[in-house]
């Protein structure tokens, strides 16, 4: 088996021209690759002629490593209809071309070998040093190695909704389809074009657009073999190019034009149908936005042009689209196109689609991916003669030794050389049909020869022939030790292809497709029974009274059917020898009825080494069911205790055995060898006490309540089973995925983390609490408004404060109400409703701290605590208007469902879906729901989260209806709670800063008071200690001299200027000036020891004679 891992890798662009090669960029990344897998992939051509022949190697540590055998990039093959409606062409060379080259870190050397043939005399060796910088572009070709920056009309994205996953892009050919010539409202027209290019395939539209006939042979049956990426990019222009002749007149009918082309896609100088586009911009494009390789891909660019055009060769094919029309329903060969981008198309969200008549770009499209991808030559003439032996896997110098010999005489038919069918590219080639063959002429398929090449370039990239598979190549499927039943399975698309569908005469409008020429339908025999081969369109080995060896004849119609594979792709199973128990057919009882609706028997029996195995038969024949035709068994069905606890292998083998491949011709061919395929399935039976996979149960698994969705979804991009990754793996990012939710038994994680969470929690917080709250005592003691002590508060300020002091009090008792009660019904309550209580608890404790900060400033009688509180108490009273303006807001909208709320809801789900699916996935299996407004309950649209396959299968209910029936029901009291908390807040507030303010004007005017000049005259006025004094009321002096005790620290009924500053501060809030002091001091200190004693200072203060002078 495959392992694909973090590597990291050189990524080389080489620059061919007619003499030379250089490297013109180097870069270092790391991606995700198997690269043993990929360079044992070697692309050998047998019949590109020397002087297409390219061969790559790269040097490491003594070895030399064969990397790959290419055709020259710079080869083209460009074609056109000529004026009799024949196509004509030319090969040529261009000025230079580009080769990619994905290397080991290490390698130092790499050597390119041109012109040969294998023999070393003849080959032309360039051995170039690998550039050691991380990234690195050769000055010198500059523009070459980095593309032309052509004009376009914003970024490329990849159109996932057409694109097709049939395994990791090293083990399988990748298809890459870019846009061209665009602009941004043309974008439906273009995915119309890849819909019908390749999409269809797997969708079991086997229908040319254009209804000119079946998509050919062999591409019906093998592209579930091939990954299909789209590009798309707007074009500041709509088409291509189209110039002048090199005469400077312009072309015949179509007036030249210079389009901003977003790939440089121009029609040709002296050919018209010259259609080229720039394949440097193409790979660029193709590589940095997609997944693909550099070595087993081909670029497809569909240009948006009407006159009739293309070129192919070294993997790059530029193909013009035809004009396209918008239909209203899916009726006379229009077909549906999502108008969305993402995979899973949304329901309703679509458009109908069909080419206009005449519109040939299938053909086209087939035929130039036979020049870039199998490397077939022309079938037509170019009316030229070859100025050397050219040599191709369709056009052959001579009678003698043809590369087809091995097809002449068999039942599918290719002509015998000594019939020379017209000439084959050049003057005097021989070619394997007279013109029934897409290489030759717009006919509906290829002929026996080059579907051979066809078959076998697709083999040349292809390692594995069952993904998408669940488990994948690097995860092993979990599953619980019980007697539910679970399956495996592999892809399904290829071993069955979508044939069974081929018998249906309504898929198939041949048009001109069977049309013989005058000299090929001399060369054709009649059908021996032609009483029912004009209706017969495929023909096959089970048409009454036509011979096995005379497929290849004219019907009553005189028209060649088209051919049918009629051969098998067996496929065996391996029952795991660790097994516990044989394998038994399959029980009627629940829950095999969910899995297996159908009661399909899984048919083990015991080979001839005592080994338990079934072996399924490709579906090509409806009705045919004589062995081998026994049908598919894509998917293998055991129970976890058939196998019991530990880690088991099942074995699978498939053998392609097609009628198009004659394999013993092509002896040790690589290509011949990855037609047989062997791999394993892991699966790991756990206790179903495990706490991590003990909800890997097929009731959670596969829905109970809708068969539809118990498989494992393979080759859909959805897998609803349980698996464990691979170290160092990338399951979540390759084919298949790997459900997020499956990793660990998130409630279960919580659960057990819980007491501790709260443990650690609540004394963190309840420390800090306790810290805050003496760090506030603290703080009042010393801000706090003493005066009070001597001057008593008026009534009303009384009022004002008991009436704050109760409010908080109330608050704090109710915050520790609602925690008390919260931890009492915490135990034993769902999730959803402990994170109510959570959060309750967290209400609770601000409403008691902030409670608690009025309550003591209050105490204290501090202004600055108080103003301090009532900031808070802003902040917490806006914050909790907007919460109730936005609940009573949300509220009104829920209630009413209005179109823009929906709207904005779903907009902002489906973001979060893109941006962060594992997010909705543990909100989904949180909340117990899928999906916003629409259940992904059995489908998938653009509300579900992907890798997120359990929970999707589990919950059938939507989360907006779920919420919306939680929030009717808890509004109207939540609300209230709001509210009541809200207008709480907000009388707190106002008593809050009432208080306040009143202690700041009661301080001002009591220091306004104090020390005014009293009347009278009386000695010593002009002291401030003394007007301070004599300003207090008889009830105010008598509480003074209570507070003398607290300032007489040496108990000697004395005071020094110290303690008199002290003394003022504390009992007044009046700061004495070292001028005030000294002048108390002086006057008061009778015996000059400049302390003041109490009494007598006392008694003069209350003498209020007139003072006197001298």
């Amino acid at each position: 088996d495959a392992h694909v891992r973090l590597r990291t890798t050189r990524k080389l662009t080489l620059q061919l021209t007619a003499d030379d090669v250089e490297v013109v960029v180097s870069r270092l990344q790391s991606v995700h690759t198997d690269l043993e897998a990929l360079y044992a992939i070697h692309n050998i051509h047998g019949y590109l002629p020397p002087d297409q022949i390219v061969r790559v190697y790269y040097h490491l540590g003594g070895r030399t490593v064969h990397h790959d055998t290419v055709q020259d990039p710079r080869f083209e093959i460009a074609e056109w209809k000529g004026k009799d409606g024949k196509l004509t062409g030319v090969e040529h060379f261009k000025p230079h071309g580009h080769i990619i080259v994905t290397v080991p870190e290490e390698a130092e050397h790499i050597t390119v070998a041109r012109h040969t043939d294998l023999h070393p005399s003849n080959q032309k060796l360039h051995t170039l040093a690998v550039p050691r910088q991380q990234h690195f572009v050769h000055a010198k070709f500059a523009a070459q190695a980095t593309g032309t920056e052509y004009p376009n009309d914003g970024p490329p994205t990849r159109l996932l909704d057409l694109e097709q996953k049939a395994g990791h892009p090293d083990y399988h050919k990748n298809f890459v389809f870019l846009s061209a010539g665009y602009k941004k409202d043309e974008k439906m027209k273009f995915k119309a074009a890849v819909y019908s290019a390749a999409t269809a395939f797997m969708n079991g539209d086997m229908r040319y657009s254009t209804a000119d006939g079946l998509i050919p042979t062999p591409w019906d049956r093998y592209m579930p073999l091939i990954n299909v990426y789209v590009v798309w990019q707007p074009s500041v222009d709509s088409g291509a190019t189209i110039p002048v002749k090199a005469s400077g007149q312009p072309h015949e009918g179509y007036p030249a034009v210079n389009k901003k082309n977003n790939l440089g896609c121009a029609y040709g100088n002296d050919v018209l149908r010259f259609l080229s586009c720039d394949i440097t911009a193409m790979r660029q494009l193709a590589l940095e936005n997609t997944p693909v390789n550099d070595k087993s891909t081909t670029i497809i660019t569909l240009v948006n042009d009407v006159p009739y055009g293309g070129t192919g060769g070294g993997r790059y094919s530029s193909v013009y689209a035809g004009e396209w029309e918008q239909c209203t329903t899916d009726t006379n060969g229009c077909f549906q196109i999502c108008t969305a981008d993402e995979e899973g198309c949304p329901a309703g969200v679509k458009e109908y689609w069909k080419s206009k008549a005449g519109n040939s770009f299938m053909q086209v499209l087939i035929h130039e991916l036979g020049h870039a991808d199998s490397y077939l030559a022309d079938e037509y003439d170019y009316k030229v003669s070859a100025s050397k032996t050219v040599k191709s896997p369709n056009c052959h110098v001579s009678q003698a030794e043809p590369p087809w010999k091995h097809w002449i005489g068999l039942p599918q038919g290719v002509a015998d050389p000594s019939i020379q069918g017209g000439s084959c590219s050049y003057t005097g080639y021989y070619k394997p049909t007279p013109d029934l063959c897409l290489m030759n002429t717009q006919r509906a398929e290829l002929c026996a020869a080059c579907a051979e090449q066809t078959i076998l370039s697709v083999y040349r990239d292809t390692k594995d022939l069952a993904s998408p598979r669940c488990p994948g190549l690097d995860e092993t499927m979990v599953v619980v030790n019980n007697d539910d039943w679970y399956q495996i399975e592999m892809t399904s698309r290829f071993v069955e292809a979508g044939t069974t569908q081929r018998d249906d005469p309504t898929w198939y409008a041949r048009a001109h497709n069977g049309d013989l020429t005058p000299e090929s339908s001399t060369f054709y025999p009649d059908c021996s029974d032609t009483s029912n081969a004009g209706g017969r369109l495929v023909r096959k080995k089970t048409d009454g009274g036509i011979p096995k060896d005379m497929i290849l004849c004219k019907d009553k119609l005189k028209k060649i059917p088209l051919r049918q594979d009629l051969g098998d792709i067996p496929h065996t199973w391996t029952w795991p020898s660790s097994a516990a128990k044989d394998p038994t057919p399959l029980s009627n009882t629940e829950p095999n009825a969910q899995i297996n609706p159908a009661k399909i028997p899984n048919p083990w029996a015991k080979d001839t080494t005592n080994v338990w195995t079934m072996t399924g038969h490709a579906k090509w024949v409806t009705g045919d069911s004589t062995p081998p035709h026994t049908g598919a068994i894509p998917v293998v069905y055991f129970q976890g205790s058939q196998l019991g606890v530990g880690l088991h292998h099942f074995g699978l083998e498939i053998v392609d055995e097609t009628d198009f491949v004659i394999k013993k011709a092509w002896g040790a061919d690589p290509r011949v060898g990855n037609m047989t395929y062997k791999t394993t399935f892991r699966v790991e039976v756990v206790a179903a006490t495990n706490e991590t996979w003990k909800n890997c149960t097929a009731a959670v698994v596969y829905d109970k309540a809708d068969s539809k969705t118990t498989q494992c979804t393979a080759g859909r991009n959805r897998f609803s089973y349980c698996a464990v990754c691979d170290e160092g793996a990338i399951c979540n990012a390759s084919y298949p995925y790997r459900p997020v939710e499956a990793q660990a038994d998130f409630q279960g994680v919580v659960d057990a983390l819980e007491g501790q969470i709260l443990g650690i929690g609540g004394a963190i917080a309840g420390g800090g609490i306790v810290a805050l709250m003496v760090v506030w005592c603290i703080f009042g003691e010393c801000t706090s408004k003493r005066v009070s002590e001597v001057i008593p508060f008026s009534t009303t300020l009384k009022v004002c404060r008991f009436l704050f002091m109760f409010s908080a009090f109330v608050f704090m008792v109710a915050a520790v109400a609602i925690a008390a009660l919260g931890i009492y019904f915490y135990s034993g309550t769902t999730f959803v409703v402990k994170l109510a209580i959570m959060a309750a608890i967290v209400v609770a404790a601000i409403m008691y701290l902030l409670a608690f900060i009025g309550f003591t400033a209050a105490f204290f009688r501090s202004r600055v605590q108080l103003a301090i509180n009532g900031i808070l108490l802003i902040l917490v009273v806006l914050t909790l208007i907007v919460i109730s303006a936005v609940v009573l807001y949300a509220g009104g909208q829920i209630s009413s469902d209005t179109p823009e709320w929906t709207k904005l809801l779903l907009t902002q789900w489906e973001a979060q879906v893109t941006q962060h699916p594992k997010s909705i996935c543990t909100f989904q299996s949180t909340f117990q729901c899928s999906g916003l407004t629409i259940s992904c309950h059995n489908k998938f649209h653009s509300q579900c989260p992907i890798n997120c396959d359990l929970t999707n299968l589990q919950y059938p209910n939507p989360c907006y209806a779920g919420f919306k029936m939680q929030f009717e029901r808890y509004y109207v009291p939540v609300a209230a709670g709001m509210l009541g908390i809200t207008a709480g807040m907000i009388i707190g507030l106002v008593l809050n800063w009432v208080l306040c303010c009143a202690i700041r004007v009661r301080v001002r005017r009591n220091t306004q008071r104090l020390i005014a000049v009293p009347a009278g005259g009386a000695a010593h006025n002009d002291v401030v200690g003394v007007r301070v004094l004599r300003n207090l009321k008889p009830d105010e002096f008598a509480r003074l001299e209570k507070q003398f005790a607290k300032y007489d620290k040496s108990g000697t009924g004395k005071m020094t200027p110290s303690d008199l500053k002290k003394f003022y501060k504390g009992c007044f809030k009046i700061t004495l000036n070292d001028v005030d002091l000294y002048t108390l001091v002086n006057r008061f200190d009778a015996n000059g020891d400049g302390h003041i004693e109490w009494a007598e200072f006392i008694a003069q203060v209350k003498n209020k004679d007139k003072e006197t002078q001298g």
